[in-house]
């Protein structure tokens, strides 16, 4: 049986030389493995918002489909797709609950980085 990593490779194969093409599919990649892991963590898929999809388009993804699915997986827990950087401003203090479950979720996103999944 094949993974899914192997599907992909299969289904993008001869689109090195249509680099456009390959950037159209990310969406639908995203999409797909955001599917895929809201079924999986047992949680509505969360709407993907035009910052994050403009950041998905323009990230710099050379052939990484594994790193485009742990970006699905955080998205579909509720972190960020992407790390921001900086921390929080004094007008953006979060109270106890939020800095917690805030707290929780970085912790989360770490732990799916580091393990790979």
């Amino acid at each position: 049986m094949k993974t899914t990593d192997d599907s992909v490779a299969v289904a993008s194969k001869g689109r090195k030389n249509n680099p456009e093409k390959t950037r159209e599919d990310i969406l639908q990649l995203f999409e797909h493995f955001l599917q895929l892991s809201s079924l999986r963590f047992d949680r509505e898929p969360p709407v993907l918002d035009r910052q994050t999809s403009s950041n998905l388009m323009s990230h710099d993804w050379p052939g990484n489909v594994r790193e485009l699915r742990n970006v699905a997986e955080r998205f579909a827990l509720g972190l960020p797709a992407f790390k921001q950087s900086g921390t929080v401003s004094e007008n953006q203090s979060l109270g106890f609950a939020e800095a917690v479950e805030a707290f929780e979720r970085s912790l989360l996103g770490d732990a799916l980085q580091r393990s790979g999944g």
